[in-house]
Formats: structure tokens, sequence, C-alpha cells
């Protein structure tokens, strides 16, 4: 007998939503009797509550603290509990190291690292009073394999692979389960007209989307804590 899907009147939060492989995600989850939440730093308005069938966009800066924390605030304020977070939102800067400044550093291990443990933070936190829920945290082929012209963002996704691995364990006894994905290319509007690359060699957001649904709605009793997804080539 196929499990029923824990996901069902559940809210789900997507950073980095509004486009890309955040967006895809949106729009698969919300076919599961699901009210889905994408954050960016892009977005102005402020809603009031969130509805099952409907995509909320809402404002979040996950750098900043303050912001993390009035969010999720209005997040515990909705009528459905916590079900899923998927840490997506973040940035790149592809300079070799001599290249690479301090800011720039800073800036990419804030917003890919310091803004997932601020936001998982704060799920563990609402996860834990509702008896659980799934945390995804979306890395990086470059987390695994050495890619020149990557230091800040190879260390960025190889320090959120080391997290996830860390809240596996402490959210055990809770029934918060983190899956970190290992992705390979993924063809979005970052690869529009970039010289050397071309879409057949990548893989598709719908397929992405599919698999992390899968993922995301496997029972509570199940870890799923680390999975890689690569195209054919494996590293472009």
């Amino acid at each position: 007998m196929k499990e029923k899907s824990n996901l069902n009147n559940k809210l789900i939060i997507i950073t980095g939503g509004t486009k890309g492989i955040g967006l895809a995600l949106a729009n698969k989850f919300i076919e599961e009797n699901t009210a889905v939440v994408t954050t960016s730093r892009k977005i102005t308005q402020h809603s009031n509550k969130v509805n099952l069938g409907k995509i909320t966009q809402q404002f979040l800066d996950v750098k900043n603290e303050n912001s993390v924390k009035q969010f999720f605030s209005w997040i515990s304020n909705q009528n459905y509990a916590l079900g899923l977070l998927i840490n997506n939102a973040g940035i790149g800067v592809f300079k070799p190291l001599l290249n690479t400044s301090l800011l720039e550093w800073e800036d990419v291990i804030t917003t890919n690292l310091t803004g997932a443990f601020l936001c998982c933070k704060e799920a563990f936190k609402s996860m834990q009073s509702s008896g659980g829920g799934r945390i995804i945290n979306i890395g990086s082929i470059a987390d695994s394999i050495g890619i020149i012209n990557n230091s800040a963002y190879t260390a960025s996704k190889s320090g959120l692979k080391g997290l996830s691995s860390v809240l596996s364990e402490e959210g055990r006894e809770s029934k918060i389960r983190v899956t970190h994905i290992t992705l390979g290319a993924v063809y979005t509007e970052i690869w529009h007209n970039r010289e050397g690359f071309v879409e057949q060699d990548m893989i598709a957001k719908s397929d992405i989307a599919d698999i992390i649904l899968n993922i995301a709605k496997q029972p509570l009793n199940i870890r799923i804590d680390n999975i890689e997804i690569t195209p054919s080539k494996k590293v472009l």
C-alpha cells in the first residue's frame, strides 16, 4: 500500500523561490494540497496569510537574523504547520582565489551558509513543537569535487553539507529529517548565452522538482541524509 503523503495541509517554505529551481519547486509543491511560501530579498510586499493551493511570495533577507526571525514569527501565526523548509537561496562568485575580495567571500558565505543556518534554527523550533518535518538543503557538486574559480562558493556549499549532517543527528529524536542534495548543473536562466554550456548537457528543472517532491513526500520514519543528482557528464 502506498504511504500517504505527509505534506497534506502543511506549509512549505522555499527560500530563493521566485525563479529558477526554486520557482520550479514551488509550482510542483502547490499541486500537493500545500500552502507554499517563496522568499526573496527583492520582494517588497508583505502578505497577511497563506492559503492552500497558492504560492505566497514574502520578503526575506536570509543574511539578516532579524529578518529571519520576523519571517518565522509570521509563519508561526499561520494556520498550517511547517512541514518542509527548502534552503535554496544562494549566490556565487566565480573567480580565482587571488581575484576574490573579502567582501565577495563574506557575501557568498553569509548568503549560502549562514542564511541556511539561521533558517534551519528557526525551522527546528517550529518543527519540534509540531511533531517534526523535513529540511532540504540544496548543495552543489562543488561540495564534493574541487572546481577552479569556485573558492567562496565551494567553501559555502561544503559547509552546508557538513551542517546538514549534524542537523540530521540533532533532529533525529524530534522527527526532523534533513537531506543534503548535491546538485550538478541544472539548466536555468543563469546559463543563458554562456559560451560553452548547452541545455542538453544539464538537468531539467522539472526533473529536479520531481525528485525533491518525492523525497519530501516520504514518511518521517524514513531518513534520506544525502543524495547526489548530476547530468551524464557529471561536471561540465
